[in-house]
């Protein structure tokens, strides 16, 4: 039996794989609806926006039809009405201090999981019960659940993804312990940072509750823009049409900076496996080389090969710690920029899965108004299905409000956080080659300060002198070369002298580093500058070769 009603593909709008097609229409033949508040529906995020032509004028945020306009940083205006918690946010502040990590348990994995003991001071919140908590201790396990909740109920945040466990260091170690709590008090120094996160209701129960006795609220479903396969499948269609132009091109380059990291940590991985593997290579071809010395005739160059042998197998292992090191550094960067990228690519993506919610309600505030002129369009009007259309209309257009302030508070304060992150991230890779840079600066005085130690070279003429001129330096006269057939063996003179030498060589690093290479510590220029390096680490700015060997002598031996 056939019918007579022709197909309306519109009528089948439940099909999560079909793509949205953005229509164009006319201004004047639009259909507009009424909404509750006797208003026209619209959103301030979803259409383009008219900027303001007088610079000096206040900009004023209207809706146009003109897609080359893109919505700008929001106004005083803007953050009172869709983010009040950024409004007056130096007056509220949370600041966590960690103290200490203890172990958790007494078995080989007590630091698998460590107990981080810190201190809370509070300021003009509310709902807390003091102004500072002391001795606050927390597993690394319920901060793992504090960070998940706090990114599931905060949709319009970029919570900071936390910190994994280094791995580098031995556990329960002093290194272990420093890496661990910087790396923790950073991501403490950052969520609390955030005016949105420090007024979250479980930040309350998080501080007060008892030790190790930490639940998270139960997630409520409705903060949760969509999960599982109907996330999946909502992913693989086109994201719909951003006006914030900012926030479109944000996205892809947060995407493509997950995807390079994640290449760059496996290649790290595989790197050092190489490493590990060169480093046993060179440690069979050292013992190898010393092999040679029964080709000798002389009695002493045998101790000349037992001597390289030893001071190359020593120099093997120093660069091999040099190379775990810088890739650590490296890991330990990667991995965090992983985290924080993945978590922004999600919030991101759930703005996308709010903005097509908005379109569909639209959609639908749009056929239910058209319905209810239908009803009052006919000669006879039934008063009940009429009245159901009416409240069915006004409960779509309540939704409609509801999602379109929901799509502007996370866009503008993604606006605001996206700008944040790029400086955040700017700083994080400043530091990481600072801190790469100290590194390789600190392995290799250790190298050269070995081989003077071996008695292979001088002490005044060996490189980890060089810029270092106004350090006093004591010669011993017992110190002997050992290929030179003197004695070998170190007396208590000999011991003397290198901790001597030693001494000397930390009090530089304490004292001088900082003059010479000033972006390591910028605080210590004023406290720890030395008349003899001032003039040097002034001109470094001039490259010519008097300036560049200042600065290998002061920074790289």
């Amino acid at each position: 039996m056939s019918t007579t009603v022709p197909y309306d593909p519109e009528d089948f709008d439940n099909n999560p794989f079909s793509e949205q097609v953005i229509k164009t229409v006319d201004a004047g033949k639009q259909p507009k609806y009424a909404n509750p508040q006797g208003g026209q529906g619209h959103s301030s995020v979803t259409a383009p926006l008219r900027l303001p032509t007088d610079s000096n004028q206040e900009p004023s945020y209207h809706i146009t039809t003109n897609v080359e306009n893109e919505l700008v940083m929001p106004t005083e205006t803007e953050i009172r009405r869709f983010i009040p918690e950024r409004f007056n946010q130096n007056r509220r502040s949370i600041c966590l201090v960690i103290t200490d990590i203890e172990k958790n348990g007494t078995d080989s994995s007590a630091f698998k999981n460590p107990v981080i003991k810190f201190d809370a001071f509070i300021k003009g919140l509310n709902g807390f019960r003091k102004n500072s908590y002391k001795d606050i201790r927390r597993t690394y396990k319920e901060l793992e659940s504090f960070a998940k909740y706090l990114n599931i109920n905060n949709i319009e945040v970029f919570v900071p993804g936390l910190p994994s466990i280094p791995t580098l260091y031995n556990m329960g170690s002093p290194e272990f312990k420093s890496s661990v709590s910087k790396l923790l008090q950073e991501w403490m120094d950052r969520i609390t940072k955030n005016p949105i996160l420090i007024k979250d209701h479980d930040f309350v129960l998080f501080l007060e509750t008892n030790d190790f006795s930490y639940s998270p609220t139960k997630t409520m479903s409705q903060s949760i823009v969509a999960t599982g396969l109907r996330r999946k499948t909502l992913k693989q269609l086109a994201p719909p049409f951003d006006a914030c132009r900012r926030l479109a091109e944000f996205r892809p380059l947060v995407k493509s900076l997950y995807i390079v990291s994640q290449k760059l940590v496996s290649l790290l991985e595989r790197i050092g496996k190489l490493d590990k593997n060169m480093n046993g290579l060179y440690s069979i071809f050292y013992r190898q080389l010393r092999e040679l010395s029964m080709v000798e005739v002389e009695e002493d160059m045998p101790r000349l090969w037992t001597k390289l042998e030893k001071v190359m197998q020593l120099f093997n292992e120093l660069d091999l710690m040099k190379r775990l090191s810088y890739n650590s550094a490296l890991n330990e960067c990667l991995l965090l920029v992983i985290r924080d990228s993945f978590t922004i690519k999600e919030s991101l993506t759930n703005r996308h899965l709010l903005m097509r919610e908005l379109s569909q309600a639209k959609d639908s505030a749009r056929k239910k108004f058209e319905q209810v002129q239908k009803l009052k369009s006919k000669p006879i009007i039934d008063t009940l299905k009429a009245d159901e259309a009416s409240q069915s209309l006004e409960a779509v257009v309540a939704l409609e409000k509801e999602l379109e302030f929901k799509v502007d508070r996370l866009t503008y304060n993604m606006l605001i956080e996206s700008e944040e992150y790029l400086n955040y991230f700017t700083e994080t890779v400043r530091a990481l080659f600072r801190t790469l840079a100290y590194q390789q600066i600190q392995f290799e005085r250790k190298k050269l300060a070995l081989l003077a130690n071996a008695k292979l070279i001088d002490v005044s003429h060996s490189l980890h002198r060089l810029g270092r001129e106004s350090l006093p330096l004591r010669k011993d006269p017992n110190r002997i070369e050992a290929w030179s057939g003197g004695s070998s063996s170190r007396n208590s003179t000999a011991d003397a002298s290198f901790e001597r030498d030693m001494q000397e060589y930390e009090t530089y690093l304490d004292n001088d580093f900082d003059t010479v290479l000033p972006v390591l510590n910028p605080s210590a220029q004023s406290s720890k500058k030395k008349v003899s390096t001032q003039s040097a680490g002034n001109n470094l700015t001039e490259f010519n070769a008097k300036n560049a060997a200042n600065l290998l002598g002061g920074t790289t031996f």
